[in-house]
């Protein structure tokens, strides 16, 4: 017998918050979510920011080949160092311009 339910999943906390026609939330922010929101966007800018600074070094260790004293390839350099494929830190680069 099947118990799964057939509409799917449960809705999430944020997903029960009724919406503006807008599509913003009806309810405001309590005291400890404006808190945590401040801290965490916080967090997101820091870490945008420092991602942004490592990109545009992976970028200039690619141009100028400065991987080549361990490695023969930018691929086995991502690859090898960074357990990162190629084509990732290629979409991280162009993602970034």
């Amino acid at each position: 017998m099947n118990t799964r339910n057939k509409e799917g999943p449960a809705p999430t906390r944020t997903e029960r918050k009724t919406t503006t026609e807008g599509g913003i939330p009806d309810a405001p922010l309590t005291a400890e979510e404006q808190e945590d929101f401040s801290k965490l966007e916080g967090i997101v800018a820091e870490g945008l920011d420092k991602m942004e600074a490592g990109i545009r070094a992976l970028v200039e260790i690619r141009d100028r080949q400065l991987y080549r004293a361990q490695f023969t390839t930018f691929r086995k350099y991502v690859e090898t160092k960074w357990s990162c494929s190629v084509r990732r830190a290629y979409q991280l680069i162009e993602a970034q311009r």
